[in-house]
């Protein structure tokens, strides 16, 4: 049945298709120790309510694994399994608050970046210094061609195939031209048309994921850093600190929704801390 549901969901990214996955598996696993239900097609509206109910984390990580869970009942019922339409039968509980993204202190962000570039790899430069000036998903990146890159002397950009068939063009600043450019010189031969090519072929999303994990290790950075963090870095950077207009960020992150950004004006515990430590001393 799994392989089904992975067939339905295809066209989402590598990541969001493995964790529908794995949310999934833990759903259908739970009714089998829960009601000793063998059948995985055998789902009731009252299933899913049970099953929000005993999940653990916060607001954000259940509704994630519901919005999976809805996925799969969607599945089954389009596919005939199931009669009745369940899916929406639970409410999916959000967030209340908003809160600042997580993004490296200009410290932290610094001693990563040159931790890359320590380690003279036109490779894994070049990566990270895409995903620092244009803030694209990891599966984007990936999924860059050769053609998809235009450089010139004094200018750049990236074609990016977006979520659904939504198509978007990124400037690359004179960092990102430099290490693609560097890069493209040392590319391996092969017959794959991947921008990106690494020892055993095309960089994978997991593999960019792990490049990053093993150089913040390196630079001791405690902190997780992901391909979307860098994402969160860039959008933080243009709207908070250098105060650029919003319909311009998210034409450049493809959002569909202004709103998603602003989210990235709200101030950190950390800064609040800091404004009101001494304040009438």
């Amino acid at each position: 049945m799994l392989d089904e549901f992975h067939t339905y969901i295809q066209g989402k990214s590598d990541n969001t298709i493995r964790t529908y996955l794995q949310r999934v598996s833990k759903f259908i696993d739970w009714l089998s120790e829960q009601y000793g239900e063998d059948d995985p097609t055998n789902v009731t509206a009252l299933d899913l309510k049970e099953f929000q109910k005993q999940l653990k984390g916060s607001a954000s990580t259940v509704s994630q694994y519901m919005f999976a869970v809805r996925c799969y009942c969607d599945f089954l019922y389009e596919r005939g399994y199931i009669e009745k339409d369940i899916s929406k039968s639970v409410r999916v509980k959000k967030e209340s608050k908003a809160t600042a993204p997580k993004t490296l202190s200009k410290n932290e962000f610094n001693k990563f970046r040159r931790m890359i570039h320590s380690t003279d790899n036109p490779l894994y430069i070049a990566i990270i210094e895409l995903l620092m000036a244009t803030g694209i998903r990891v599966h984007e990146c990936t999924s860059l061609t050769v053609d998809d890159v235009t450089l010139s002397q004094r200018k750049g950009s990236i074609k990016i195939q977006g979520k659904g068939i939504k198509e978007r063009v990124i400037p690359l600043n004179n960092d990102a031209r430099k290490a693609i450019s560097n890069y493209l010189l040392y590319r391996r031969e092969t017959d794959s048309d991947k921008l990106f090519i690494g020892q055993r072929g095309a960089m994978s999303d997991d593999g960019v994921r792990k490049l990053i994990d093993r150089y913040r290790k390196k630079a001791g950075i405690k902190k997780k850093v992901t391909p979307h963090m860098l994402r969160h870095q860039l959008a933080t950077e243009l709207i908070r600190n250098k105060k650029k207009d919003l319909v311009m960020v998210k034409d450049i992150l493809g959002h569909s929704n202004i709103n998603t950004l602003y989210v990235y004006s709200k101030s950190t515990e950390e800064e609040q801390a800091e404004a009101l430590e001494d304040l009438y001393e």
